[in-house]
């Protein structure tokens, strides 16, 4: 029997259209050093980052128009802003 992603998870859109609409930018794709977020919105941005695991890693607000986070200290692997 199939089951519906919403009766266990919270489902949130997220695609880069969205992003795009909400003037958003993270570079560089990979960091090692530092990855930064434009945020083009001028409004409070709350971000994550997110380990391959769901492991959540720091979580911050801004109203700065680019955030540096600081990175270099992360142990090598992917994640999710």
């Amino acid at each position: 029997e199939l089951y519906n992603p919403s009766d266990y998870f919270t489902v949130l859109p997220v695609s880069i259209e969205a992003i795009s609409a909400n003037k958003i930018s993270v570079f560089p794709n990979q960091a090692d050093a530092a990855l930064n977020i434009q945020n083009k919105a001028a409004c409070n941005l709350t971000y994550e980052i997110v380990s391959i695991i769901g492991k959540t890693i720091l979580t911050n607000t801004s109203s700065d128009r680019t955030i540096r986070i600081e990175v270099h200290d992360l142990v090598p692997e992917a994640y999710f802003v």
